[in-house]
């Protein structure tokens, strides 16, 4: 890893307000569950939206070269 990730990784930690891209999907959830779902669920439901767009930037921002192969893992076979 190299330090503009991990610099990135705390930043997001100590933020305290909310990644923009997190209010839009809850904005949007509301709008469509907010009648089914509790707020308790809701926080829940945040919390993974929260883990995914932090997953998603990870993943943006490994830089790939142009001969990068995709990496391919081999399914365990219990012989």
């Amino acid at each position: 890893m190299n330090t503009n990730e991990t610099d990135r990784t705390h930043e997001a930690e100590e933020s305290p307000e909310p990644h923009p891209r997190v209010e839009q999907i809850m904005t949007v959830l509301r709008q469509r569950y907010g009648d089914r779902l509790s707020e308790d669920e809701f926080d829940e439901v945040g919390e993974a939206a929260k883990a995914i767009v932090q997953a998603s930037e990870d993943m943006r921002a490994v830089e790939l070269g142009h001969g990068d192969l995709p990496f391919s893992v081999p399914p365990y076979r219990k012989d």
